[in-house]
């Protein structure tokens, strides 16, 4: 299996951007997974039909989308790639890059690349490849899981500390081993 593309960076610089798009920005109020498959799954019916690098034994399917900084972070799947997503859902924190423009991201796994691009339905979104081709996966499932295991090494870190640091504050006194084992069995 070929190593994951885009890997961590050392460099946190940001490379150089084009403009900003102009017009309004489109936001995702509301999970785009389904979106993202009706959109992706009209690019490989139009525009990808037929190619050789085409894997027949995938589909597309948007993988564990959920909030990170307050965007959509998330992994699709199609026949011809892997890709990580990043979807603005509100303006803060938002670059407006114009297409093709690279966008660092660092993460708890590292610093990642994203590309801008934009799209009449979806609006900007920022692609960062996982896997191009996508030959090397037997079926489905075993994209799913791959996609959810990138998913999960990318931000664990991040929702390690937050766990920690919540569960921290809750503790008033240290638990004696006689009183964790008396609450356990209550």
């Amino acid at each position: 299996m070929p190593a994951i593309g885009n890997s961590p960076s050392a460099s946190p610089a940001i490379a150089p951007a084009a403009p900003a798009v102009s017009g309004a920005l489109h936001l995702h109020r509301d999970n785009p997974s389904t979106l993202l498959e009706a959109v992706f799954g009209d690019v490989g019916r139009q525009r990808m039909a037929g190619l050789p690098f085409l894997n027949p034994r995938l589909r597309v399917e948007a993988v564990d989308f959920a909030d990170w900084q307050g965007h959509w972070l998330g992994v699709l799947i199609t026949p011809w790639a892997m890709n990580l997503l990043l979807l603005p859902a509100s303006e803060q924190g938002w670059p407006r890059l114009t297409q093709g423009a690279i966008r660092r991201v660092a993460f708890a796994a590292g610093n990642y690349d994203f590309v801008a691009s934009v799209d009449a339905r979806l609006g900007e979104l920022h692609t960062c490849s996982l896997f191009s081709p996508v030959l090397e996966f037997a079926d489905q499932d075993s994209a799913r899981q791959t996609a959810r295991a990138a998913r999960i090494a990318l931000t664990t870190l991040d929702d390690l500390a937050a766990v920690d640091t919540h569960a921290a504050g809750e503790i008033s006194a240290p638990l004696s081993r006689r009183d964790f084992l008396r609450r356990a069995w209550r």
